[in-house]
C-alpha cells in the first residue's frame, strides 16, 4: 500500500542522514507525524546510530508510539548493544524500569 512505500522511503532517508548528518535526522524526526512511516524511520535512524551513541539510539527507539514496534525496535537495538558491550547496555537497562520478563526476552535474543 501507499504507508509502507513511504515507510520504505522514510526508513531510507533516516538511515542517509543519521550517516551524514544526525542533528537534522534528528529534527526530522522530530516532526514527523505519528504513524508507520515515522516508526520506520526512527527504527532505521535508531539502527544507525547504535555504534557511536547506542543511549541517543535507544532514547529515539522509545519514542515509537505503536507499543509492538517500539518493544521490537528497543529489544533488538538492546541485544545488539549487550553483545557489544554487555556492561553499557545493563546499566541502561537498569535505569529503564523493564518487567524481568522484557529484561529476559533483551538478554535472551542477544545469545
Amino acid at each position: 500500500g501507499d504507508e509502507s512505500s513511504q515507510s520504505q522511503a522514510y526508513a531510507e532517508i533516516a538511515t542517509t542522514w543519521a550517516k551524514d548528518s544526525p542533528e537534522q535526522a534528528g529534527a526530522w524526526l522530530g516532526v514527523l507525524p505519528d504513524g508507520a512511516p515515522r516508526y520506520t524511520a526512527v527504527a532505521a535512524y535508531s539502527k544507525e546510530m547504535l555504534t557511536a551513541d547506542p543511549t541517543n539510539s535507544l532514547a529515539w527507539a522509545t519514542t515509537i508510539e505503536n507499543q509492538k514496534t517500539r518493544w521490537r525496535t528497543v529489544k533488538n537495538l538492546a541485544s545488539t548493544w549487550h553483545q557489544r558491550n554487555a556492561e553499557e547496555a545493563a546499566a541502561w537497562m537498569d535505569q529503564q524500569q523493564l518487567t524481568p520478563q522484557e529484561r529476559a526476552e533483551i538478554l535472551d535474543h542477544s545469545k
